[in-house]
């Protein structure tokens, strides 16, 4: 049998790729005949390993002759970049300082927007988590409730296999004792199933049997240490306010910052069935439901199947039912009686368009000063071509210097990043450590805008550079076309128009801050001291009230159950007299005293206010106008209707007030008098005194004849409707902070192409003031050319920003109107930074000697 004596061609081919190709030819032949003796003297496999051992050395020398050129190339690189950087030290400074300043806000933002969308990812099941909410008629999910009837988490749980796991749950403030010390916390009633869901780290105790019995309590570590200090807990008694004592069964780690949920103890759901709750009630629709689903399990048929159960106890309501993700929670728009502390998925892109806005202006200086400089290394160019250089090695060395500056400007932008870390996160009131920084996912992002800076910022510039023509160089033409001065002023208008959108987004957001805090709420939130009390004073109330009156820095005062801004509890409202429509009405419930409305200084639009000699009998309801509305009654007074299981009369009408933040509308309240209700004291003082010691101490002392052994605390209603606007506050000042930034970048490229038109036009200017232009003459002639572009990057910003910020203010129930102002403001500021930026510049250049402007190479 004859066996071909050739190199087998796919040994030959990898030799071919590992040598240049004029190498292969020269040695192909050699290659072979000696291929063929070895074959013919010793035997295939001696030839076939000979050839293995020439691929070998081939890679070995060509690996090593490799990385020994690319080494001395890329020093090379970094010679030829510092020279250029030190050489060119005005543009070199804006192209790094640019960089340095874009970066770190794009670190900082990126910061931010992690946390931001960080929120419960902690928990080991987080994507499997939902909160069970109701929609609204329509089925608009940002509409819905995010309350559900009380029964239904056990029975979604035994009918549903796809529901692993079901917990309904409802915050409650008690004031908890040991020993002396009686301090309020936060909790939650929960039921069992809470804990296997959430994963909570325990310090002590077993989370499977933590809450078993309605005696159980578990408590969190920093209420553990303001109770027992350096006591162990566990084991021992709480006492509540009712006289209820709790045994200590488990200890859990402080709850992370991006938590939607925030407790200091957890308390069986079933402590309700012992105060008199039915826990099967399904038309009290007051309580949060969790559930965990099976691996797999589709929310959406979930969903559908909850609604379906639902329908069947509760036949005349039919609400449907949707699952919403627990890692979207935070960021999701709030629902009605919501509890949760909710971010802004719009200022989140909103930040991110930022962000990306700030690193886009510092990359479009870079290539604008690159471009416009690339005269300057025409010769360059042209002599590498001569001697040999290809195009791929010019555009790896210009890249290679961009990601080089884009390296050092890495370098201090991540400096800048640790210093500022303490700043940012008192202006975001959120905790960044230098821990960050050093986490896998900041990392490879952190890598991720450096490779997108360094490749956005040199890779026109390396093929605008790398094609030069030689030949024309060597003439003595520079080789650059009028392309590079089109791209600088098509990337000058998209810089400026970034610019302006951002600050018209600024300006917007700032007037609807400020529209927030001054908009007429309906009552008057001054000066109203809050006072939360126990069940003992709630008890006498009346007396209290009364004694405080006797000061005469107390104008009013008024018991209720809770403030306007937390309305938690609702009721379904389905019968009442004179109904014209179909279906029921979700009313908010607000249990106030007779004085509520003085205090609160309400405008009542019809009918009588409650009375401290009311009769028990006929119960009596006072409705906002929008309840009214919504029942389509025209003459309510005196009406019967059925509100929380109850019937009785509308005695009254008061006009609308904003009990929640502006992002809602008003909806349906009723007032009720239920004096069993009553554990918030709203103490109206005089404007003079209202935040005096003094009258602090005044009221504290009568307080503590009542209370010896409670803690006197108390807020302002106006701090506490502050506190509903802080996150549009932190966000308003990031949104300030940053647009300012963008604007420094965008005018520190625009200084930088002025000083060098200025600097290629200086034989020009000379010549206009030898023939007699005067230096108002020439600062014209050369601003027309730059304000032009900044004015057009102004028209095109406009109908971008009144789009975004158009959908932006939708979130608000209640919202400025994008005036024509703003835009204007928004422009003029803009273009007179751009001003500033330029005349200074064109000032110098148009006083220069005209006799040294005309000997100017």
């Amino acid at each position: 049998m004859k066996y071909s004596k050739k190199i087998p061609r796919p040994l030959e081919y990898l030799i071919q790729v590992l040598t240049d190709d004029l190498d292969w030819r020269h040695l192909q032949g050699d290659y072979q005949e000696i291929y063929s003796d070895v074959y013919r003297s010793r035997g295939r496999i001696t030839a076939f390993f000979w050839v293995l051992r020439q691929i070998l050395n081939t890679f070995i020398v060509e690996f090593e002759s490799t990385v020994v050129w690319r080494l001395a190339m890329l020093k090379n690189y970094v010679k030829i970049a510092i020279r250029n950087i030190r050489r060119q030290k005005l543009y070199s400074t804006i192209n790094i300082l640019g960089l340095v300043v874009g970066l770190t806000c794009s670190i900082l933002i990126f910061l931010w927007v992690q946390d931001e969308r960080g929120y419960d990812g902690f928990h080991k099941h987080a994507g499997r988590i939902y909160r069970v909410t109701i929609m609204d008629e329509e089925g608009v999910s940002d509409q819905g409730y995010a309350v559900t009837p009380i029964a239904i988490a056990p029975v979604i749980k035994d009918e549903i296999p796809e529901i692993l796991y079901a917990a309904r749950t409802s915050v409650r403030f008690r004031k908890l004792s040991y020993r002396e010390k009686v301090l309020e916390e936060k909790g939650l009633l929960v039921s069992p199933d809470f804990l296997k869901m959430f994963s909570f780290r325990f310090l002590d105790g077993n989370p499977s049997n933590a809450l078993s019995t309605i005696d159980k309590i578990v408590i969190s570590e920093e209420l553990a240490h303001r109770h027992f200090g350096s006591e162990d807990p566990m084991g021992r008694i709480l006492k509540g306010q009712d006289e209820s004592e709790f045994i200590v069964s488990g200890v859990f780690q402080d709850i992370p910052r991006q938590s939607h949920l925030y407790f200091d103890y957890l308390v069986n759901f079933h402590i309700l069935e012992k105060a008199g709750q039915n826990l099967n009630n399904w038309e009290n629709i007051s309580y949060y439901t969790y559930c965990m689903l099976e691996k797999g399990a589709n929310p959406k048929s979930v969903a559908e199947k909850i609604t379906a159960i639902s329908n069947t106890h509760m036949p005349r309501i039919k609400p449907t039912y949707r699952l919403q993700p627990l890692k979207k929670l935070h960021l999701d728009p709030p629902l009605k009686f919501d509890n949760v502390d909710h971010g802004s998925r719009q200022s989140v892109i909103a930040l991110s368009f930022i962000a990306a806005a700030i690193l886009l202006i510092a990359c479009f200086n870079f290539i604008n000063l690159s471009t416009a400089r690339s005269s300057r290394r025409s010769l360059e160019v042209g002599l590498r071509k001569v001697v040999g250089a290809r195009r791929s090695i010019l555009v790896r060395q210009f890249l290679g210097e961009a990601f080089f500056i884009t390296l050092v400007a890495s370098f201090l932008a991540f400096i800048w990043v640790i210093m500022l870390l303490p700043q940012f996160s008192s202006i975001t009131g959120k905790e960044f450590s230098i821990r960050i920084l050093t986490e896998q996912q900041f990392l490879l992002s952190f890598l991720g805008v450096v490779v997108f800076t360094g490749l956005t910022s040199g890779f026109y510039p390396a093929l605008l550079l790398s094609s030069f023509q030689p030949v024309q160089i060597l003439k003595g033409k520079s080789g650059m076309s009028s392309k590079g001065s089109k791209l600088r002023k098509i990337l000058i208008v998209f810089q400026f128009t970034l610019t302006v959108s951002v600050l018209i987004g600024v300006l917007v957001s700032s007037n609807q801050l400020r529209y927030l805090q001054n908009k007429d709420l309906g009552y008057n939130k001054t000066n109203l001291m809050v006072v939360r009390m126990n069940q003992n004073l709630a008890r006498q109330y009346e007396t209290l009230k009364q004694k405080l009156l006797t000061n005469p820095h107390v104008l009013k005062a008024s018991a209720t159950a809770n403030l306007p801004t937390h309305l938690q509890s609702g009721s379904v409202v389905e019968e009442w007299e004179g109904k014209s429509i179909e279906g029921s009405l979700h009313f908010k419930l607000l249990w106030v005293d007779s004085d509520y409305l003085e205090t609160f200084d309400l405008k009542l639009a019809e009918g009588r206010f409650f009375s401290k000699e009311r009769s028990t009998k006929p119960y009596g309801f006072v409705l906002n106008q929008t309840a009214v509305n919504k029942m389509g009654l025209d003459s309510p007074i005196g009406k019967r209707a059925v509100i929380n299981e109850t019937e009785g009369n509308i005695i009254g009408v008061v006009k609308d007030f904003h009990f929640r933040s502006l992002h809602h509308a008003i909806e349906p309240v009723a007032l009720l008098y239920e004096p069993v209700t009553f554990y918030t004291m709203m103490i109206k003082l005089d404007p003079e005194a209202a935040q005096t010691q003094d009258t602090i101490r005044d009221i504290e002392k009568v307080w503590k004849e009542f209370a010896p052994d409670e803690v006197f605390v108390y807020t302002f209603l106006e701090d506490n409707l502050n506190d509903l606007y802080q996150k549009e506050k932190i966000q308003g000042r990031l949104f300030i902070y940053f647009s300012g930034l963008a604007l420094f970048i965008a005018c520190l490229g625009l200084l930088g192409i002025v000083s060098y038109t200025t600097e290629q036009r200086t034989k020009e200017i000379g010549i206009r003031k030898v023939l007699g232009a005067s230096t108002n003459n020439l600062i014209t002639l050369l601003l027309k050319e730059f304000l032009k572009w900044v004015v057009i990057s102004n028209i095109v910003a406009w109908p971008i920003a009144y789009l975004i910020m158009s959908r932006w203010l939708q979130k608000y129930a209640y919202h400025v109107s994008l005036s024509a102002g703003v835009f204007v403001s928004a422009s003029f500021i803009a273009l007179m930074m751009a001003l500033i930026t330029v005349i200074y510049q064109l000032f110098r250049a148009s006083r220069a000697n005209p006799v040294d402007s005309l000997r100017y190479e």
